[in-house]
């Protein structure tokens, strides 16, 4: 399906949801020693003409995850800065981007609020419905490993689950 979608060429900015991102974080804040790229990072890295996006929220999310969910991070890594540190890494590894939404008469993140509701009337799911609702207003593919994200591309064309990247 990479290929569909790659000869397509319509695909030039991607947002990616922190269950994507999970999988590189977590060996780093386990201490292995070389650990495996997630495939979403090596498709990053091979296909540098897509540019890729986190957001704000998305980096919340990876720090409630790894600080509080998930019991294989080393406590003595159980920290916002340790976690913020890998942030940059990760820029520096596949050039990523954080949206930021600054404006003069605009309440910073107002842009999602008319689409939430619907959003997460489809998706039962308020975390979801707030990176489509991202996705939407930047004009770009929302791209999770989430199967259950994929209901909104009813409301928004351009989600798709990352096994239809690879």
């Amino acid at each position: 399906l990479l290929h569909c979608f790659m000869r397509n060429a319509e695909i030039k900015r991607i947002y990616l949801d922190n269950s994507l991102l999970v999988g590189w974080f977590l060996p780093y804040l386990q201490d292995v020693k070389n650990p495996q790229k997630p495939k979403i990072i090596e498709f990053c890295e091979k296909h540098s003409e897509i540019e890729v996006f986190i957001s704000f929220f998305t980096i919340a999310e990876l720090i409630e995850y790894l600080m509080f969910k998930d019991s294989r991070v080393k406590d003595y890594r159980r920290d916002k800065d340790s976690i913020l540190d890998l942030v940059e890494a990760l820029n520096e590894t596949i050039k990523i981007k954080t949206i930021t939404h600054k404006g003069k008469n605009e309440l910073v993140g107002n842009f999602v609020l008319n689409d939430i509701i619907g959003f997460t009337a489809i998706c039962s799911d308020v975390k979801d419905a707030v990176h489509v609702a991202i996705a939407k207003y930047e004009n770009m593919y929302f791209v999770t490993h989430d199967k259950k994200a994929t209901k909104l591309s009813t409301l928004y064309e351009k989600v798709l689950t990352d096994n239809k990247l690879y």
